[in-house]
């Protein structure tokens, strides 16, 4: 939840600043149906209220298919700004996902520090789409979610690198977009 109201708070900023919610309805993304079905998956794969996914088949292939899906779309979409530290982001993530065979690994005492080790039901190493290792069962460690925030930081919870760049570009893009100022038009015959 940390990473919406991140999200949200860029977009409140661009508001205060003199900016518009009616550019978003100005910005030229392409291909929208497949970013919104690699998010629609992922919902089904991850359901928040749930700990079982309502998809119980080839649950990692799908993961990993929906962050292809979604690299698609960004590339897509390169011409916007924030895109380019998007698709670092998140480039990064599927990386480490599929180099640890369709989960992002997280450390037992990092999920503990956040307060996120309840997540994992009883002998159970996987939570959504995270999974409990120590780093020598963890490839590409480093893209991995080794980032935590305390327990009583306000929505805590671990991080990947690409995480944080992907966010920094998504709060980017929503400010830069609010901010816009579409050019004067000029008058005919000037």
């Amino acid at each position: 939840m940390l990473i919406p109201t991140l999200i949200l708070v860029s977009i409140v900023v661009g508001v205060l600043r003199g900016g518009s919610l009616r550019h978003f309805a100005d910005l030229p993304l392409r291909w929208i149906p497949l970013i919104v079905a690699s998010f629609a998956l992922q919902l089904l794969l991850f359901t928040p209220f749930r700990r079982q996914p309502l998809i119980l088949v080839a649950v990692e292939p799908l993961y990993i298919v929906s962050m292809l899906m979604a690299i698609v779309w960004v590339a897509r979409n390169w011409h916007i700004p924030g895109m380019p530290l998007i698709a670092l982001g998140l480039l990064m993530n599927a990386v480490a996902i599929v180099a640890n065979g369709g989960h992002m690994p997280v450390s037992a005492a990092s999920a503990a520090y956040a307060g996120k080790i309840g997540n994992f039901a009883a002998g159970a190493d996987v939570s959504n789409n995270s999974q409990l290792a120590d780093a020598s069962q963890v490839h590409l460690w480093v893209l991995t979610d080794i980032i935590p925030l305390p327990s009583w930081f306000p929505l805590a919870n671990v991080f990947s690198i690409g995480d944080v760049l992907l966010v920094i570009g998504i709060m980017f893009l929503c400010y830069q977009t609010v901010r816009h100022t579409p050019p004067a038009t000029q008058p005919v015959g000037v």
